[in-house]
């Protein structure tokens, strides 16, 4: 039950798997996206821009920062050359093939901002003491580090991560063809509208080990998808897709009846998660298995806590 409860909380929060409220004033990622290899089956895109300025991400900016893999090296380059690559980024968009989800480096991390290219240069040259090795392509310059990533600054873009997909990635940009053949792009679409960011997975194998038996028929998912919206305290709706309305009706009632489950749990009581978990309603329509919650502030506060302390 503690395992159920550990991985089903981080799937609600950190990962993507579901669709929020949509909202006007959404970011426009179209930029990032340009970037989007046909390879990509997982992808997280977040406005950092505004979401930082809400308190629900504010408490758990580190946790979804990390999930990309990278969080503890921008620590570091922080904490050893002063560079805080993050405090001028807008947007990040983290993507990877279906075995990014448990070797996150195996992603392509693009950031929107504002860089200063000579100092993260002359920091990882420091780093790696040796000069980085400048290779050259039609979009412009860009650097190999540490032999198995790359990284290249492109119209107010930093985009960095694996060297397969990163070569894939500059190929699809070139072609003007980022995002129109990955395996995410109709939930993409249907996605981008949401309010501080969304996330996707297209028929992920990875997804269905990670979820483990104990997650019985829920493991028939064929994709899913995530929107964040922080803007009152924590909104979130999630989206499964199923083969067929008969088994999105029976997932529905599965997990209605395991999260009644959790919510009675006297360690989920402990840790202060009976309540956004008694929250948690999930339906289905048709093929589609929709599960929703909102918070306002106080209880996005006190949840943001509760999986501090869980993770």
């Amino acid at each position: 039950m503690v395992r159920f409860a550990h991985s089903a909380v981080l799937l609600l929060a950190l990962t993507a798997l579901g669709l929020s409220a949509r909202a006007t004033s959404a970011k426009d990622f179209s930029g990032a996206l340009g970037w989007i290899p046909a390879e990509v089956s997982t992808l997280i895109a977040i406005d950092l821009d505004g979401a930082r300025k809400t308190s629900f991400f504010k408490e758990l900016q580190k946790e979804i920062i990390d999930l990309t893999g990278y969080g503890r090296d921008m620590a570091q380059m922080k904490r050893e050359a002063g560079l805080d690559v993050m405090a001028s980024v807008k947007t990040i968009v983290y993507a990877g093939p279906d075995e990014v989800i448990k070797k996150a480096k195996q992603s392509l991390i693009i950031l929107e901002g504002e860089f200063d290219q000579a100092k993260i240069k002359e920091y990882y040259e420091k780093k790696s003491k040796v000069p980085l090795a400048e290779k050259t392509h039609a979009l412009g310059p860009y650097f190999e580090i540490g032999g198995d990533s790359c990284v290249i600054f492109h119209g107010g873009f930093a985009v960095f991560g694996n060297k397969a997909l990163f070569d894939k990635a500059l190929a699809a940009k070139k072609a003007n063809e980022g995002g129109k053949n990955a395996k995410v792009n109709a939930l993409v679409q249907r996605m981008k509208g949401s309010k501080h960011g969304f996330g996707v997975i297209a028929g992920s194998a990875q997804l269905k080990k990670f979820l483990g038996k104990d997650f019985g028929e829920v493991q028939d998912v064929t994709s899913a998808a995530l929107g964040f919206d922080f803007s009152t305290g924590f909104g979130l709706e999630i989206i499964g897709v199923f083969p067929n309305a008969a088994k999105a009706t029976s997932v529905a009632g599965s997990v209605t009846e395991e999260l009644n489950a959790l919510a009675a749990d006297p360690e989920m009581k402990e840790i202060g998660l009976e309540e956004p978990l008694s929250k948690v309603k999930a339906t289905a329509v048709g093929s589609e298995v929709k599960i929703a919650l909102a918070l306002d502030a106080t209880g996005a506060a006190s949840f943001a806590k509760s999986l501090k302390e869980l993770f």
